[in-house]
């Protein structure tokens, strides 16, 4: 019985992981989970955690039923499977099983500024998650002054609201990631940078394949796509009704390329960032973040000149 997966990319949100995982997936040898975050061994008390399924409640359902896909004809039954549940970065029920499972991890990690900045647009205007748009800049008032709750009316769906109330806290990658280096054996564990990922990708791609030990060709290193870009969708009502639903159409025959036709109907305009006009939020924010990222490079001995030329 599958009690956990070989391989796990556990974070962050917005690293560039769901780009990483379909790379993966089309690898030999990869038996990916499906969906990509199965969000299994989220805590007990995380709204994230998956309702219907979840280590808490293992007579629900079993862990294995994530990897139903059938290996293709040349691979056989010796596969490694794939779990990239991004919030298992900041769990200790997750930390847990896959360290006793001896679970390869890897964490890609962005600048943090750069993150939150991708992941408001993301959950608010990509998952559609804003009734009405919400300034940015008040967001981060309200993570500063811990008064999320004052917008807590503005989103769709109170895992959403978690998601973004809890944002500021993400960002502090050195405190989390002391948790796995604590749980995880070091050979078992990598970190990884973003930055990396869009500057040297064929060299990025080749790293996480040694460590995961999985073969790749030159052709392997150039087969690689951008999934979830930071574009607005052109129908917002359209996509909240679509997401309500996707619990029901998941396992449906085709639902992978069906999925893929509805998002490039929805895809819109690529979302704009105005620096200038949230120049003293995002001050705020590299002030909160630097002492931290400080620590962070006491913990990992990464060399973070990447984030130096920051990307929103």
């Amino acid at each position: 019985m599958l009690s956990a997966p070989d391989l796990s990319i556990i974070g962050v949100p917005k690293a560039g992981t769901t780009s990483v995982h379909l790379w993966l997936e089309k690898r030999s040898g990869i038996l990916a989970a499906d969906p990509k975050e199965t969000f299994f061994f989220m805590d007990a008390d995380n709204p994230l955690r998956n309702a219907g399924c979840n280590f808490h409640h293992p007579t629900a359902c079993d862990y294995a039923s994530f990897f139903n896909a059938l290996p293709r004809p040349h691979e056989g039954a010796n596969l490694k499977t794939l779990d990239s549940t991004t919030h298992y970065f900041f769990q200790q029920t997750a930390a847990k099983m896959l360290a006793q499972h001896n679970t390869k991890v890897c964490v890609i990690l962005r600048e943090p500024v750069a993150r939150l900045v991708s992941y408001f647009h993301y959950v608010g205007y990509v998952r559609s998650a804003f009734k009405k748009p919400i300034d940015f800049s008040l967001y981060v008032d309200t993570l500063f002054n811990e008064t999320t709750d004052s917008i807590a009316d503005r989103f769709t769906d109170p895992k959403e609201f978690f998601s973004l109330a809890t944002a500021l806290d993400q960002g502090n990658y050195q405190k989390h990631l002391q948790l796995w280096q604590s749980t995880v054996k070091p050979e078992n564990l990598k970190v990884m940078l973003f930055e990396d990922l869009v500057s040297q990708r064929n060299t990025f791609l080749a790293e996480i394949a040694a460590f995961f030990n999985i073969a790749v060709s030159d052709a392997d290193l150039e087969d690689f796509g951008v999934a979830n870009e930071g574009r607005a969708v052109k129908f917002p009502t359209l996509n909240r009704w679509v997401r309500s639903l996707s619990k029901f159409t998941t396992g449906l025959p085709f639902y992978k390329t069906l999925k893929q036709r509805y998002l490039q109907l929805q895809s819109g305009d690529k979302i704009e960032f105005d620096h200038h006009q949230h120049r003293l939020a995002l001050q705020r924010l590299h002030q909160h973040y630097r002492p931290l990222n400080e620590k962070l490079t006491e913990v990992t001995e990464i060399d973070l000149s990447p984030w130096q030329s920051r990307q929103y």
